[in-house]
């Protein structure tokens, strides 16, 4: 998927981005992905490419993402 990054967050080792593509609702709260890489090179506002393992319903803790892209290569 191709993305705009929009929050970085550096925790457990990983950089945890949050990207919009322009698809989704905000009013549904669907329009973000979140995605966990070890490319610590990002910025926001970048606009990139992310291929990883697509997980669904994905507890991190208390936390759980119906929808989260695991282990990503990014391209810029």
């Amino acid at each position: 998927m191709r993305g705009k990054i929009i929050k970085i967050s550096h925790y457990g080792g990983l950089t945890w981005l949050r990207l919009i593509d322009g698809t989704g609702s905000r009013r549904r709260g669907s329009r973000k992905l979140v995605v966990t890489t070890t490319d610590k090179t990002v910025k926001k506002g970048d606009i990139v490419l992310v291929s990883g393992t697509l997980r669904a319903d994905k507890a991190f803790g208390a936390l759980i993402y119906e929808v989260i892209v695991e282990d990503a290569s990014i391209d810029k």
